[in-house]
């Protein structure tokens, strides 16, 4: 069983930040986590996850942001076979369920991802992830535009997100420092989207690297990702919210510090600028943040 608390200035699920204001006014504490998992000794690789769960997917912040806690149901089978250990899980999760009155507003997700684990050789470790994503009902119960094309307002212009997306990640020493890259793309094969300026912005990738690690004190690390995420690539209800969602280009810089072996210091800048803007803004956006963080 688990179950987590966090911050947040509301229920937004891509954010846990909370703003200093409000004339010293309370703040809330919300429920992030609250689920319950089964591993079997009878069938070992297998889990079952049901409830608001930490996302059992393999994925970047292009599809999930990382505050992003989803609610359902997970399967998932990964098998100890040597170096090379593949991996399978099914989800279904439910993303919208309101009734007023004799409407109903139903809007679930379903994940059907594979993939692998290789030990290439000691300390180099190949990790790579199919999943195919089907959204039902998400064109009349979306939550936030976010990037995506909404056409007439409140109706996604997509007509609904059938996704597939292919994430590879690689770890491996470079003068005795850990270095990660990464490479992830998303292509939304259900993008009908014929309005001026959105016409077939269905794709989307995100590469980056990072060297170092944060595990106790003296830690550090520093990394840059590029991400081009078209206007209906992938829902902008779901993903990363400091690069402000879909239809989002840019780069991104990050440096974090361990100043204990239980608390962090850490700085992302944010240069990004829209893929399509149909007001003709080419200007950018220069965004930084700053977090200390304590785990206990």
């Amino acid at each position: 069983m688990g179950l987590r608390l966090a911050s947040g200035a509301d229920n937004d699920p891509t954010s846990t930040n909370q703003t200093l204001t409000g004339h010293f006014s309370e703040k809330f504490w919300w429920i992030d986590q609250a689920y319950a998992k089964y591993k079997p000794k009878w069938a070992p690789g297998l889990t079952v996850i049901g409830g608001k769960m930490a996302n059992p997917l393999v994925c970047t912040n292009m599809v999930w942001d990382s505050d992003v806690n989803p609610e359902g149901f997970f399967v998932g089978y990964k098998p100890k076979c040597g170096p090379v250990e593949p991996f399978a899980g099914v989800a279904y999760f439910i993303l919208d369920d309101t009734r007023t009155g004799t409407d109903v507003t139903t809007a679930t997700m379903q994940a059907f991802q594979a993939g692998f684990d290789w030990t290439i050789v000691k300390d180099v470790k190949w990790t790579t992830a199919a999943t195919y994503y089907n959204f039902d009902g998400l064109p009349t119960g979306y939550r936030a535009a976010n990037g995506n094309d909404v056409f007439p307002p409140g109706h996604l212009a997509a007509n609904g997100f059938r996704t597939i997306n292919l994430t590879n990640m690689v770890g491996f020493p470079v003068c005795g420092l850990p270095v990660n890259v990464f490479f992830d793309w998303v292509h939304n094969c259900a993008d009908t989207d014929s309005q001026p300026d959105f016409t077939n912005q269905s794709d989307g990738f995100n590469a980056g690297v990072k060297v170092g690690k944060n595990k106790k004190k003296g830690d550090w690390s520093v990394g840059y990702r590029y991400a081009y995420i078209e206007a209906n690539s992938t829902p902008g209800e779901l993903n990363d919210s400091d690069f402000e969602y879909s239809n989002r280009k840019g780069h991104v810089f990050s440096a974090t510090y361990n100043i204990a072996d239980f608390l962090t210091v850490g700085a992302e800048v944010f240069w990004t600028r829209r893929v399509v803007d149909p007001g003709g803004n080419t200007n950018g956006d220069v965004d930084s943040f700053i977090d200390l963080v304590w785990s206990f």
